[in-house]
């Protein structure tokens, strides 16, 4: 029997780093490898030989991963190249989990088991530094690559590494009651930035919820109280000017229905009368819609009662209108069963609302 001696040396073909950068999507490709194979005297082999391929877990023992025979293989000068998972399957599947740990190789040349196997895992690392280097260019600078979730990834930072972040509108960070996060390094990249308080709807609570530097800013805010302007301070507001505020503010009242808001003496809740119009013009002072005059302002009257008169004061022929002058009379005379209002001399005007 032949015995051989075995100087042999691994590439990584370029076709290779594409299935390590995707390392679960597809299968990956087949590896070149290269041997240098002489006789025990050190004379180079020339002559085509059968080869079989093994990958294993441990050095010595452990677990078959993938097994495959070539059955011709030319070795010219004591130099040979196969590609290995190109060969005729025996045991196992050829798959990339293989290279994410350490792989031994175990190599038998026309039934002579070599010894010993070779470790894979001492290349896997100048594999992951060309792949590293190859690859680079893809990532950003200041980024360098590594593995995530078994997939060559660009690592941006370390993990643990935390920066602040904010994924609002810039004008409203750290503004009211919005404030920044923090997102920290997971597996090389920045995950969810947790902690941050975004603009929100503002609403009555006495703080900026929307972040734009204002307190329940705004005219209908959930939680707010209708008010109306109250320009003349009487406690009525103008119902025309209403106005949802979160609190009470100067020159605003809780009632409206006031229709003159520059008189503090129109409102719906006047009972008295005045004798002189409103700053409108009007002497609607209760705000109804209808001018009424004085109750206690009438027609005067003198009734004979069997005895004598019952009198009545008021004006003595008719009333006059809003804010005009009538003669008004001072009293009632009789003559037998008949009695007479007396002419009055008193101007009295005539107030109303």
């Amino acid at each position: 029997m032949t015995n051989y001696n075995t100087n042999w040396k691994y590439t990584l073909p370029a076709a290779l780093l594409i299935v390590m950068a995707q390392a679960y999507a597809a299968p990956p490709r087949p590896i070149n490898y290269q041997g240098y194979l002489t006789q025990t005297d050190g004379t180079p082999v020339d002559s085509t030989v059968t080869m079989a391929v093994e990958l294993w877990t441990d050095a010595i023992a452990g677990t078959l991963l993938f097994a495959e025979t070539h059955a011709a293989v030319m070795v010219s000068r004591g130099r040979f190249s196969i590609e290995i998972s190109t060969g005729t399957p025996v045991s196992g599947i050829y798959d990339a989990e293989q290279f994410q740990q350490e792989t031994w190789l175990a190599l038998t040349i026309n039934g002579e088991l070599l010894s010993p196997r070779s470790r894979l895992g001492a290349v896997a690392g100048s594999q992951h530094a060309e792949i590293a280097e190859r690859l680079s260019t893809t990532c950003a600078n200041g980024e360098w690559l590594g593995y995530r979730d078994g997939m060559l990834a660009c690592y941006v930072c370390s993990n643990g590494d935390a920066i602040g972040c904010y994924e609002g509108d810039p004008a409203t960070q750290n503004v009211g009651e919005c404030k920044s996060g923090t997102n920290t390094c997971v597996e090389g990249a920045y995950g969810v930035c947790t902690g941050q308080v975004l603009p929100d709807i503002e609403i009555c609570n006495s703080k900026d919820d929307d972040c734009n530097g204002q307190v329940d800013d705004g005219t209908s805010l959930p939680g707010c109280i209708n008010l109306y302007t109250d320009t003349d301070g009487d406690g009525f507001g103008d119902t025309t000017l209403p106005g949802c505020l979160c609190d009470t503010t100067p020159n605003t009242a809780s009632v409206g229905g006031d229709c003159d808001d520059t008189d503090v003496n129109v409102n719906p809740e006047q009972t008295a009368y005045f004798t002189v119009p409103s700053s409108l013009g009007t002497f609607d002072y209760n705000c109804n819609g209808t001018i009424e005059k004085s109750l206690d302002l009438t027609i005067a009257s003198c009734t004979y009662n069997g005895s004598g008169c019952d009198y009545a004061p008021g004006f003595k022929d008719s009333t006059p209108d809003c804010g005009e002058l009538g003669t008004f009379s001072n009293g009632c005379s009789r003559n037998g069963s008949i009695c007479t209002v007396t002419t009055g001399i008193i101007g009295t005007t005539m107030g109303c609302r």
